[in-house]
């Protein structure tokens, strides 16, 4: 259910939102207790907007820009990157990928349907493949379930160290980190799988190669 009515739920969305972009320029760049612990509210306020389907479109892209404003001040992803080729497509710049972030009803929609899956079958193991360097799909539910071991995988040694940065500066002990193909990856079995490789509908990036060969050790595809 809703946290809020609609009304509400548009005030907490424009406030989350304001307070992230008004406090990161000042607070960011010092690695203090209290910073952290700041941008871990911001995070968990932001979230809170973003996995209620109350909320108006226009108030989810606010907390989705706010979002990417925030793991953007932490962990900045230089430009220059290209995309990778690969046997099964191409892997998006990990520049392209924070960007996704900023598809605000896509990285909702996905959000929630994630948590709905952690909350009903309280998975150990989640693989995020393809996690680009924000991770925005499991990232900021780290703190929501920390009884799940949360697994990053991204082709991109940049991705990866921009998740590492991020789960640090959050305090997050509860990821490890992995680069290489999601195509050939041979891990142990993973309670759940987070996949989300769609660019320009299947045409780029390899969602169907990554579904086939994950579905041999993932119990839940997402």
């Amino acid at each position: 259910g809703s946290m809020w009515p609609n009304h509400a739920g548009r005030f907490a969305a424009r406030s989350a939102a304001r307070r992230a972009r008004s406090k990161l320029p000042r607070l960011v760049p010092s690695r203090t207790h209290a910073l952290r612990e700041r941008n871990v509210s911001r995070l968990n306020e932001l979230t809170t907007v973003l996995l209620d389907a109350s909320v108006s479109p226009g108030d989810i892209k606010l907390a989705a820009d706010a979002l990417y404003d925030l793991l953007f001040a932490i962990a900045p992803v230089p430009e220059g990157s290209f995309d990778t080729p690969l046997p099964s497509g191409k892997a998006l710049a990990p520049r392209l990928a924070a960007l996704c972030v900023k598809d605000s009803m896509r990285t909702a929609v996905y959000l929630r349907g994630v948590e709905q899956v952690l909350r009903e079958r309280r998975p150990r193991k989640v693989l995020y493949a393809g996690c680009g360097p924000f991770a925005p799909l499991a990232l900021p539910l780290m703190p929501r379930y920390p009884e799940a071991r949360f697994t990053f995988l991204d082709t991109h040694p940049q991705a990866i160290d921009s998740v590492r940065t991020l789960t640090r500066h959050f305090g997050f002990t509860n990821g490890e980190l992995v680069v290489g193909d999601a195509t050939q990856y041979r891990g142990e079995q993973a309670d759940v799988v987070i996949v989300e490789a769609m660019q320009a509908a299947l045409s780029r990036e390899p969602q169907v190669a990554i579904f086939h060969h994950l579905s041999r050790i993932g119990v839940t595809m997402i």
